[in-house]
């Protein structure tokens, strides 16, 4: 943590700044621990003083009935009126964990943009410093063999960035234990 908060004064974030970023941090980890019940089948509901909500919407400074509500609740508009509706359970965490994967993307490119801000020269060069990042909140109820790929290839391109060779690792010969099996 120390090192986080020195690195970013060095890039001019200032202690501010950082306690915000870190709030924001911490509330998007409780939002992901908010548990959503079924109500009955086509309903959902967030007990009432769920702990981690109640963190959430105390960092984020927001009502923890509003947030209960419209995590289990969509809006509906049509030309001449507007009706709020009860989502299922599995909806109700897809929100959660699409709200919590939102203000994520919108802290890390806060960061970027203010790196970017700190680091840019005023003279023309060509060098750069890249960043990379593979967002982890997707939701899978299975991974497919489709996303393997995806993920043996963002490996391989993390590897070839951080220029890591691959060494040779010598097997055990483990023929009779297999045997017996």
């Amino acid at each position: 943590m120390c090192t986080t908060q020195h690195a970013f004064s060095l890039l001019g974030i200032n202690e501010l700044n950082q306690k915000g970023l870190f709030q924001v941090l911490a509330a998007i980890l409780h939002l992901g621990n908010v548990e959503i019940k079924d109500r009955d089948s086509d309903s959902s509901i967030i007990p009432p003083n769920n702990r981690h909500l109640t963190v959430f919407c105390e960092l984020m400074g927001v009502t923890y009935q509003d947030m209960s509500h419209w995590l289990c609740h969509k809006k509906l508009k049509t030309a001449q009126e507007t009706y709020i509706k009860p989502i299922p359970r599995l909806q109700a965490s897809n929100a959660r964990d699409a709200l919590a994967k939102h203000i994520y993307a919108k802290v890390f490119n806060w960061i970027v943009d203010h790196v970017n801000k700190s680091l840019r020269a005023t003279v023309k060069q060509h060098s750069f410093i890249g960043v990379l990042d593979i967002y982890g909140f997707e939701t899978f109820e299975i991974n497919s063999f489709e996303q393997f790929c995806i993920n043996y290839a963002n490996e391989k391109l993390q590897q070839q960035f951080n220029m890591v060779r691959k060494l040779p690792v010598s097997c055990l010969k483990l023929n009779s234990c297999v045997s017996v099996v």
